[in-house]
């Protein structure tokens, strides 16, 4: 999306973006991010990085917990979902040996590329696309509890299997809330194409997410 710093300021300043965001994840798929405000970003954040406390994310112990991102400028898009114009971008990690910087041998990216290699170094393969699968579920009730002597997790759908049977309310065949997740999914999917412009805030997700209707609670897995 962006050639250089330079080119990303200059889209800042056109597109009126006010928030830089980095993400960085860790091996079990969870994001970690950081902000910034656009005025604090230049050429040294790509080059020297943002530091960080690696404990508070889990990477590393207290006593050698410090660590470095490094934005990738190749990653950037536009989070179409944010109040305030936002910028994203996912960095690489690195840990500090020697005064240093290292990258992080559990950073998911490394892996990834350090698999790319081994697989050309083999002669095994020319190209390989590795990625996250992406999985949600859109219910009608979730509720738990957690006490010293009782623990539990409770979720429904009316278009669950265990419904149905139902003679009111709703069954496993129910039309109606089918049309709803339709009105919620096709917004979101046409908002997270990346580098994409839209920004989905009086559009249909909108209309959906107000109606006190049966789509009440949405759970997002990775």
């Amino acid at each position: 999306m962006f050639s250089d710093c330079n080119d990303l300021l200059r889209y800042c300043e056109s597109e009126c973006v006010e928030i830089i965001n980095f993400k960085i994840v860790d091996r079990a798929g969870r994001w970690h991010q950081l902000s910034i405000p656009v005025e604090r970003f230049d050429e040294r954040t790509l080059t020297e990085g943002i530091g960080f406390d690696g404990s508070s994310y889990g990477f590393l112990t207290v006593e050698k917990s410090d660590m470095v991102f490094i934005p990738d400028l190749s990653t950037a898009f536009e989070d179409p979902f944010t109040e305030h114009k936002t910028l994203v971008m996912i960095a690489n990690i690195y840990r500090l040996e020697g005064g240093e910087r290292v990258r992080f041998e559990d950073d998911p990216r490394f892996i990834a590329r350090k698999t790319e290699q081994l697989l050309a170094d083999k002669g095994i393969a020319d190209e390989i696309f590795l990625g996250p699968e992406f999985e949600f579920y859109v219910l009608d009730n979730a509720a738990f509890k957690n006490d010293v002597n009782h623990m539990e997790v409770y979720l429904d759908s009316s278009q669950a299997d265990w419904n149905s049977g139902l003679k009111e309310g709703g069954s496993g065949l129910t039309i109606p809330p089918q049309v709803a997740v339709t009105t919620l999914i096709t917004p979101l999917t046409a908002a997270t194409v990346c580098g994409t412009k839209s920004r989905p805030t009086e559009t249909g997700l909108t209309r959906c997410l107000q109606r006190p209707a049966r789509l009440n609670f949405c759970a997002c897995l990775t």
